[in-house]
């Protein structure tokens, strides 16, 4: 019955991904369809982890923003073809986390939406030291189904310093930005309802699916366990996960298998975990220090 259940469950949350896929639009920070400055689009880092290998990258320092900053500031623009109108959340995945320049985007001349430099991302990873890259949520809006356009805007800033207004560089880096119809969840390079599973971790998903336990505990994780592989619904399973951990006693601690990594779960302190380096959360109940690795990667 337990295994009956987890299966169903784990159908359910794919056909949910499958589904959203079909209403998502997905464009790549390097490929611009329109541009007012000089922008680089390459590598960086660990390559692996940018969608198609490559971002978009600008960086103007302070003694060039006269002649290398436009008046009207650095626009990117990217055109994009809607075949289904409605109400679409609108993602992109930034760089440069804290240090990064602020910037605005809209959809064709709708109002700016303005971003600061501190804004939180999330499903963050390192493609280098002291270089973050995450999504973060742009807004929601209504699109209706025909021919758009997607614009950044980069404009001259200040900082105070030594209670002076000091101009400061422009530094931003764009993956991919994605517009999808109902909620978007983070998945690294990963478009919605993208097959991103390895041989690895279609291997733990079956040998989880094989765990079995008679408490509702066990039942729970085992929800966790086939459908974690999916991060797009992580903090779904993670809230299960932790409600079956509320009522004490847990009798023992039961093993969790996500992706390549085996977790213990027991009822100590918060910690903050990354799983396979596709999503940050916290959860009461995990033990870090019994995290282990099946396989090395």
């Amino acid at each position: 019955m337990i295994r009956h259940r987890t299966f169903v469950w784990a159908a359910f949350l794919l056909s949910i991904s499958a589904a959203r896929g079909q209403d998502c639009i997905w464009l790549e920070g390097e490929e611009p369809t329109t541009k007012n400055v000089e922008v680089k689009a390459e590598g960086w880092g660990r390559t692996e982890l940018l969608s198609g290998g490559k971002w978009l990258f600008l960086q103007i320092d302070q003694e060039d923003l006269a002649k290398k900053l436009p008046k009207e500031g650095a626009r990117l623009g990217y055109d994009f073809q809607v075949s289904s109108g409605g109400n679409y959340e609108v993602w992109s995945r930034i760089g440069w986390e804290g240090i990064r320049a602020p910037f605005d985007w809209r959809i064709d001349q709708g109002p700016w939406g303005s971003v600061k430099p501190d804004y939180p991302t999330t499903d963050h990873v390192d493609l280098a030291t002291w270089c973050p890259l995450g999504w973060m949520k742009l807004g929601q809006t209504n699109v209706a189904a025909g021919k758009h356009t997607f614009e950044f805007r980069l404009s001259p800033w200040s900082k105070q310093e030594n209670g002076k207004d000091v101009a400061q560089r422009i530094m931003f880096a764009c993956d991919a930005t994605c517009l999808t119809r109902g909620p978007f969840r983070a998945n690294g390079k990963h478009r919605p309802g993208e097959d991103w599973q390895d041989a690895t971790d279609k291997q733990a998903a079956r040998h989880a699916s094989r765990e079995r336990s008679g408490t509702s505990c066990g039942l729970l994780c085992q929800h966790f366990s086939s459908t974690a592989l999916d991060s797009g619904h992580m903090a779904v399973a993670g809230a299960l996960v932790k409600e079956a951990l509320c009522p004490p006693p847990v009798p023992a601690p039961p093993r969790v298998l996500i992706s390549a990594l085996a977790i213990a779960l027991t009822p100590r302190s918060q910690h903050q975990l990354s799983i396979g380096n596709r999503f940050f959360y916290r959860a009461a109940g995990f033990d870090a220090s019994r995290v282990i690795r099946l396989k090395p990667h």
